[in-house]
């Protein structure tokens, strides 16, 4: 059954799969695609420079003209990051350790829409609640051994842990039943 989720910036479906598996549905407002456009925008323009203004310092404008691939690269980025991080932050579910890979499909992503996310990883099981009152446990009755059971035993120890050696009194001829030449 999906659990749902929602804060300002993200709705959330949260479903549960087999062998822990999470697949969660993202789907994120039109105001934090435009944030995540303007975080964007000011990482691709600290990298460039124009002639007549300061690394970092040129219009918005001019860099968007110039490099709209490279800024449309890094929105979709920073907005499924983002999002991501949201999601994990108001369901409270993570990945199951920090090696683990989340696969992460974009459906869409824009400054106008907004954006919605198919995010699935394997998350920490999750245990159930167990009342001890309500286990039963069966009594089962402990075998009768007797003294023939222990002298079996005690026989079998001792024939594991005996040495072997070749009797000096006997030769070796005679024990296998051969005739001296």
């Amino acid at each position: 059954m999906p659990e749902e989720f929602q804060n300002d910036k993200i709705q959330l479906t949260v479903n549960r799969k087999p062998d822990c598996i999470v697949e969660l549905t993202i789907i994120a407002n039109p105001a934090f695609g435009q944030e995540s456009y303007k975080k964007a925008l000011k990482n691709v323009s600290k990298e460039v420079s124009f002639p007549g203004f300061r690394k970092g310092r040129a219009p918005d404008t001019m860099v968007e003209s110039q490099y709209r691939p490279q800024i449309d690269r890094e929105f979709k980025e920073i907005f499924l990051n983002e999002s991501v991080k949201q999601a994990l932050d108001l369901c409270e579910l993570y990945p199951w350790n920090r090696s683990e890979k989340i696969k992460a499909d974009m459906d869409e992503a824009s400054v106008e829409k907004g954006g919605k996310f198919t995010v699935t990883f394997e998350s920490f099981p999750e245990i159930p609640d167990i009342n001890p009152a309500d286990i039963t446990i069966e009594k089962i009755e402990p075998k009768k051994i007797t003294d023939e059971d222990v002298e079996k035993h005690i026989n079998a120890l001792r024939y594991h842990h005996s040495e072997w050696k070749r009797s000096q009194t006997v030769p070796a001829k005679k024990m296998i039943g051969l005739k001296s030449l």
